[in-house]
């Protein structure tokens, strides 16, 4: 795929999934979605020129909207289930006090 639109289109895709799978919970699955996507990124980033890159500024701006979204779902998630698991720990430990 060396055409910029299509990879611009393939990127948007992946965000998509990504957003699905934090609608599923399925939070393993992301965490390596998102390295992947990551890598994605960074290789599109390297493999066009700034003037290619400027040609596709708006769907640029828009990918960059979408990733900040995404990041904050994500952050969001992660606090609640940081959340859940310190509520599982302070209710076990009541669990084992009155053993």
């Amino acid at each position: 795929m060396n055409n910029i639109k299509a990879k611009l289109e393939q990127i948007f895709e992946f965000e998509k999934e990504l957003n699905i799978l934090l609608d599923e919970e399925d939070y393993e699955s992301f965490k390596q979605q998102q390295d992947l996507f990551a890598a994605q990124l960074k290789d599109f980033l390297k493999k066009y020129s700034q003037a290619e890159l400027n040609e596709e500024i708006t769907q640029l701006k828009r990918l960059d909207d979408l990733v900040e979204k995404l990041r904050e779902r994500a952050d969001i998630d992660a606090k609640k289930l940081k959340a859940q698991s310190l509520k599982m720990q302070r209710n076990k430990s009541k669990i084992n006090a009155y053993k």
